[in-house]
Order: C-alpha cells, then structure tokens, then sequence
C-alpha cells in the first residue's frame, strides 16, 4: 500500500521528513500529518516506500488519532501551563465549544461551556435570560459564573461571545490562564450560527448585519488574548493540534522572557 502524499500545505515538511529516511517518516491521512519514527529493522524499501510493517505501524498512529509527536506535545504544553486554566474566547460560531472538548480530551482536563454554566446557574436558558432579565443582568451573572470558573481546579473554559469584553473578566483571565482566540471571517461564522435558532443576539430581521457589528466591536477586544488562532473549515483534530501547537510556542516565549 503505497504512502498517501500530503496536502501540499505540508509539502516542506514532507521533503523534510524524506530527507531522515531510515529514521522517520512522513506520513499522511485525511486525519491529518504525522511524523512516524521507524525503527532501523523495520524502515524503508528500496523505492523509499515503508515497509509493510511501517505501514502497519502508520496504520495504527493514524487509527489511534495521535501520534506519537503530538502526545509529546500535549505533555510539554501541561508541564509549562501550570495549574493555569485554558480559555477559549471569540465570537458566536468561532468553534470555542466543538475544539475546547477536543482540546481538552487530548490533555486530560475537564472542559466547561461558560454559557451552561451560567444555565444551571440560573436554572433558564439563555434567551429565557434575555427574555425576562435583559442583557446586563446576563452579563452580570456571567460575569460571576466565569470568576468561580476560575476559581475551581485546572480546566478547558469555553466563554460566551461577550465574556471577554468585561474588563473585569479580562483581567481575571489574563491572571488565572493562558487565553487563545479564535478567530473567524464572516461567512464562516454566518454558515455556522445559522444552524442553530438559540442565538439571542442575532433574533432580528438582519442577522449578518449584527455579526458585522459585533465584529468590529469586538475583534479588537479579543485580539488582546495571549493567542490567535484562525478558525476555518479544517478538520477539527488538524484545529486542536494547531492550537497545541500554538499554545506551546506561547509558553515557551513566555519562560524566555
């Protein structure tokens, strides 16, 4: 079974990788880019192929859903976080719910939706918040709800659109986690929120005129987060590894400073 070739974004890992043959090798699947070491005995054919037992080997990382580079990482990023949480902020439809689970099963900590959270709170949904108390009254119980969030032990924390724009949640943020944005073009956003019918911002006639509103209110708010990420239509364990990734690169800055 010949090796897949990958998405030509990776094309300079792959020469890369191609230039250690005999000790790794590249390899490549819709769940995403994997380096594979390869013992000596078990290595390349003479086309520079893997062997069939690299290939079994391949298989299995793949199969698995992590190589073993990727739970190396996952590692380092929690002995240089700390007891710091992880919080997720961005708009509605950025993703923060959907990768902050995914994150989280890959490092082994809880993960809490905020806007849940402040649900049970509550004992209401969200718009019945809306509804019967208003805005401020929401954004001050998730205002509370976020500070005992951050207050309890280590975990992922999804925040709620307009959680990041308190300054008091800001700063409580900023002392308590490592915080990463995740950021995302209009059309993404409009394909995403649309599918749902539980977004009491967007309950008007002009929906992606609210977005572009809030998009410019808020963009250069959250830009302030430790960490941007770009949030496309990638998959999500490609997302959850550059977010890793990107966490890592920060904390590593952070201990050279």
């Amino acid at each position: 079974m010949p090796m897949e070739r990958p998405d030509p974004g990776y094309r300079n890992e792959w020469r890369q990788m191609q230039a250690k043959a005999g000790l790794c090798q590249a390899v490549a699947s819709h769940r995403g880019f994997f380096l594979l070491h390869v013992p000596p005995d078990i290595g390349t054919k003479a086309d520079g192929t893997l062997s069939m037992a690299a290939e079994e080997l391949a298989m299995k990382s793949i199969t698995d859903g992590a190589a073993p580079d990727s739970a190396d990482a996952a590692r380092v990023l929690l002995d240089r976080l700390g007891d710091r949480h992880i919080v997720l902020v961005g708009l509605m439809g950025a993703g923060k719910t959907s990768v902050g689970k995914r994150l989280a099963q890959r490092l082994g900590l809880p993960f809490i939706d905020s806007d849940h959270a402040i649900e049970e709170s509550a004992n209401m949904s969200i718009p019945d918040i809306f509804k019967s108390l208003g805005e401020a009254e929401f954004r001050s119980g998730e205002r509370r709800v976020i500070a005992r969030l951050l207050g309890e032990k280590q975990q992922v924390i999804a925040t709620g659109g307009g959680a990041y724009m308190d300054g008091e949640t800001r700063l409580r943020i900023r002392e308590k986690s490592v915080s990463l944005w995740l950021k995302a073009e209009l059309p993404v956003l409009m394909k995403r929120v649309l599918r749902r019918q539980d977004r009491p911002l967007l309950a008007n006639t002009d929906p992606e005129a609210t977005m572009r509103d809030l998009m410019a209110r808020r963009y250069p708010v959250y830009a302030e987060a430790d960490i941007t990420i770009l949030s496309g239509d990638q998959p999500h364990e490609s997302m959850v590894q550059a977010v890793i990734d990107a966490i890592n690169r920060h904390l590593e800055q952070e201990a050279k400073a």
